[in-house]
Parts: structure tokens; sequence; C-alpha cells
């Protein structure tokens, strides 16, 4: 569990955070709207956790250009 950054192909950077267990066999990914980042999940988390019947990986990030995201290049 944690957060860290994935590097594309052409070298920008994009925030990836990693919640609940890791060796989950169900993975949910998470995705903001426009204008926002992975920040909008933070309050459905606890609830997320609570509701599912198994545990589950969590994973959110933000968009390009978008929060921590480096945008595209050119």
């Amino acid at each position: 569990m944690g957060s860290g950054f994935f590097t594309c192909v052409d070298g920008a950077r994009v925030r990836v955070v990693e919640e609940g267990d890791p060796h989950a066999l169900v993975t949910v990914v998470l995705v903001h709207c426009y204008a926002l980042d992975h920040g909008e999940w933070d309050r459905l988390m606890p609830e997320l956790e609570r509701s599912c019947d198994v545990p589950v990986r969590v994973l959110r990030y933000d968009h390009r250009g978008s929060g921590e995201s480096e945008p595209m290049t050119a």
C-alpha cells in the first residue's frame, strides 16, 4: 500500500495511490472528473472498504496534467 509515480513511455510521471489489500482478487480503479485529482475519492474510501464483502485493492490516480501528474509532452 502506498503511493508513487508511474512513468509513461514519454517520460511523464503520473501520480498513483494504492490502498487496501495488495493481494486482493478484486481491484477497483477510481477515476476522477475533469479539473480534480485523486483526492476527490478521500471521503469515499472508508465506506468503500466497509461495504465490500471481500478484500479489495483500490487504485486512484491523477490524470495527466491534473493534481500531481505531469502534463503530456510534445
